[in-house]
């Protein structure tokens, strides 16, 4: 349970609510709230606050969206409403660090989440007049028909929307509108991710509909609506596995923004929690990737010229939490021929083993090469992909290829880290990944020279 929640008493009018801030000492059925921000919150719980808002907080004082969510929470019969700005003591350290703990078990202990999907700020609410599925300017529209044996079905109107639209969506009469709430304002916001996956059941209000998902139904307000991304991502124990789930969740995650660049980690770190509860069961958590698979974890690319190296210190270089932007995993056919000697995490936060890191390092054994900046040229058959587009290869101090996937034949290809030395005895930075390719003649001779010139070494990548 939250430490506290905000309480709600409904006026026998059902049209004014006092609201305050109570201590929990019980279990209670609530609601929690997952919105943007959209900036600083005025009235956030203070400590300077907290004794007025224990006795009041006038209703008309809180943000639009709050206010539905209070509107909401009521209507449904409940008393309690969990709201982060207001339950959370937002300059109290302790506090803070306390519920961030709790994260994963707030919003899985919710009776129902609150998802304001179509409000870009807390200022904006989200019990509105919905976007008129029918305007000219956005629908198109056109009617098939279909036959089932002899016999003939009714016409079918489908609508078709431009996907440069915000709503964009394909909707008929009567099947699903999957496509719909991936272009709403809170699908982009990166905590709304790890607030969804813990929560039991959703109630989505979108522009042009509601959504309520959970683990057995998903349906909207004027017709079903199935999708597979909830309980993809709803129950961790049903991912894919311990490698490919928690990657898919990583590339989901780095695609989302986040309002302050620091909370790279400790945004997914309430997945991350249980996510060990479901697949590694207290393995070590290392600013993002698990010990367990550390090596195929490490093979993360960044996507695209917006992916660069975050300006402030977030991760080791190893880590995707030290980039900005979309990322994704190159695949991997064989075992790694790299061995792990060490390795150190200095968590910002003791309490907090899945939040924010202050330094890190891996120590790994493994074959390396000197990587020249024309290596292309000489070899050939091979990709790199630096982690920042924009700064490339560095000019003034050495490369190397660390072997971590070797390519043992031609039905593989091998994956190697690119680091860069940081001028200190054996100690690198990571900079990319290359890929050898199975293609034409230079396979052999890319092969030979591995055999013949790599040489083992043990590295410290800061």
């Amino acid at each position: 349970m939250p430490s506290r929640l905000l309480h709600i008493e409904r006026h026998p009018d059902g049209m004014q609510y006092r609201i305050r801030l109570v201590e929990v000492n019980a279990r209670v059925h609530y609601t929690a709230l997952s919105y943007c921000w959209g900036g600083d919150q005025p009235g956030k719980c203070t400590k300077s606050k907290l004794k007025d808002y224990l006795q009041n907080i006038p209703y008309k004082s809180l943000p639009r969206t709050i206010q539905d969510a209070v509107i909401v929470t009521a209507r449904l019969g409940m008393n309690y409403l969990w709201v982060d700005s207001y339950c959370i003591v937002q300059d109290e350290s302790g506090h803070m660090s306390q519920e961030m703990q709790r994260m994963a078990d707030i919003y899985r202990g919710a009776r129902l989440t609150l998802a304001a999907a179509c409000a870009r700020s807390s200022d904006e609410g989200f019990l509105h007049s919905r976007l008129d599925h029918a305007r000219d300017d956005i629908w198109s529209s056109i009617t098939v028909t279909a036959s089932k044996g002899f016999r003939r079905l009714p016409p079918e109107t489908i609508y078709l929307m431009d996907e440069s639209d915000p709503g964009h969506m394909i909707n008929t009469t009567s099947t699903s509108r999957n496509r719909y709430l991936r272009h709403e304002p809170l699908s982009v916001r990166a905590w709304a991710l790890q607030e969804s996956i813990m929560s039991t059941r959703v109630l989505h209000f979108g522009s042009r509909q509601a959504f309520l998902l959970c683990c057995s139904i998903s349906s909207a307000d004027g017709g079903d609506y199935r999708s597979g991304s909830f309980e993809r991502y709803a129950h961790p124990g049903r991912l894919l596995g311990p490698v490919v789930g928690w990657v898919n969740l990583v590339a989901e995650y780095c695609q989302r923004e986040l309002t302050d660049s620091h909370d790279k980690l400790i945004a997914i770190s309430g997945i991350a929690k249980i996510y060990n509860e479901s697949h590694h069961k207290g393995a070590a958590y290392l600013a993002g990737l698990w010990l367990p698979c550390l090596f195929e974890q490490l093979m993360w690319v960044g996507h695209g010229p917006g992916t660069k190296r975050s300006e402030c210190y977030r991760a080791p270089s190893w880590s995707w939490a030290s980039m900005d932007g979309p990322i994704y995993y190159s695949s991997y056919s064989n075992n790694s021929s790299a061995q792990l000697v060490s390795w150190n995490i200095e968590l910002a936060d003791e309490n907090l083993p899945y939040g924010s890191v202050l330094s890190g390092y891996v120590e790994i054994k493994a074959r390396m090469l000197p990587y020249p900046t024309d290596a292309q040229d000489d070899w050939g058959g091979i990709r790199v992909k630096f982690d920042d587009e924009l700064v490339g290869m560095p000019s003034d101090t050495r490369t190397w290829l660390l072997e971590t996937f070797p390519m043992k034949s031609r039905l593989n290809k091998g994956s190697h880290l690119l680091l860069a030395e940081t001028g200190q005895t054996g100690e690198y930075r990571r900079i990319g990944c290359v890929h050898s390719w199975h293609v034409g003649p230079s396979y052999e001779a890319r092969k030979a020279k591995w055999d013949r010139d790599a040489e083992w070494a043990t590295v410290k990548i800061i």
